[in-house]
């Protein structure tokens, strides 16, 4: 199994008054991960989401977000999102990620969030497109 991983370093702008990270943002850390992740599926079309949606009639939407917070972030840490999927349906799919300090291996935070992709014209669920589908294989257990 292959699990993505997004290197981040936090910015002020992630960081609250106290600097550390507040626990919202670290849905926004997995949501810039998620972005690279899934554009990593097909790197010979440089911008994938304007491609479905123009391309295919199809957007990708969520439909459910878990994160349990673990351990506090700060300003200049360096941490890694780790992505893999650990559910593959015909319109859907569940990634499940982590978030970790790079130099200690820390966990911080760790959460899953299901994803549906949406035919727009009929706006309800479509199969994943079969690029998708096959390289998301790669990122799920055995």
């Amino acid at each position: 199994m292959k699990i993505f991983s997004y290197e981040h370093t936090i910015t002020l702008e992630d960081t609250s008054a106290e600097s550390d990270v507040y626990w919202n943002n670290f849905g926004s850390l997995f949501g810039r991960a998620r972005e690279h992740f899934l554009k990593s599926f097909l790197p010979e079309i440089p911008k994938i989401f304007q491609f479905l949606k123009e391309e295919r009639g199809i957007t990708i939407a969520t439909q459910d977000f878990y994160s349990k917070f673990c351990k506090p972030i700060y300003h200049e840490d360096i941490v890694l999102v780790n992505i893999y999927i650990c559910e593959l349906n015909p319109a859907s799919a569940v990634m499940a990620f982590s978030i970790t300090n790079k130099i200690t291996g820390e966990l911080h935070g760790e959460g899953k969030q299901k994803v549906v992709f949406i035919n727009l014209e009929k706006g309800k669920p479509t199969r994943l497109p079969l690029e998708i589908k096959e390289v998301a294989k790669q990122y799920m257990p055995q």
